[in-house]
């Protein structure tokens, strides 16, 4: 039987009921507290302010609330289907694409922020990370079975787990860390876990 090609669409076969598990724990954190202090969700927080002002809730919403909207895009692809795949990839993209600007914007901070902590480990991760998703998704050399809906899924889960991370160094013995911070990480480094091999 001849090997595809990378230029043969991938099959959209169900993933390991695990991955469905995991992301459906992930897309569940947005209804957590957000605040140390407050028991105000992250999904409350953003339907007030689009009632304030619907545009900067959107803005807002697609930076703090990707990691969920990926992780519930990834719930329905994890049975089965072309067009929820497509979302789980450009939620992917667009948390690699907000990843680099958020990086991007610490690099132009460290002067003048000296109370950041590791604002080089951010760039960093950033800009790896960034040239090995575009050369995983765009060079004609890798597989096409190298960037299913289980790299996806695993690339996303990474992404999440090291700004959730650094977000977590940002607030040690600062406070102001809620529980949606904590559980976000968690579940995201659970969701990596368990698509790290094929499943």
């Amino acid at each position: 039987m001849a090997e595809p090609t990378a230029a043969q669409p991938v099959s959209h076969a169900p993933l390991a009921s695990r991955v469905t598990v995991a992301a459906l724990l992930m897309a569940a954190c947005i209804l957590l507290p957000f605040g140390r202090h407050d028991d105000t969700s992250l999904l409350r927080l953003l339907i007030e302010a689009w009632h304030d002002d619907w545009l900067a809730a959107t803005v807002l919403a697609l930076v703090l609330a990707a990691p969920h909207a990926f992780a519930g895009t990834l719930v329905l692809a994890s049975r089965g289907g072309a067009w929820s795949t497509a979302g789980v990839k450009a939620w992917v993209t667009l948390m690699q694409a907000e990843l680099v600007v958020i990086g991007l914007v610490v690099l132009h901070q460290i002067p003048r922020e000296h109370e950041m902590r590791a604002p080089w480990a951010l760039v960093g991760f950033a800009l790896v990370t960034a040239a090995r998703f575009g050369h995983r998704i765009a060079s004609p050399r890798v597989h096409a079975s190298a960037r299913d809906l289980r790299f996806y899924a695993n690339w996303g889960a990474l992404l999440v787990v090291g700004i959730f991370a650094w977000g977590e160094l940002q607030f040690v013995d600062r406070g102001g860390a809620g529980t949606w911070l904590h559980a976000t990480l968690a579940a995201a480094f659970v969701l990596a876990a368990v698509t790290r091999r094929r499943c």
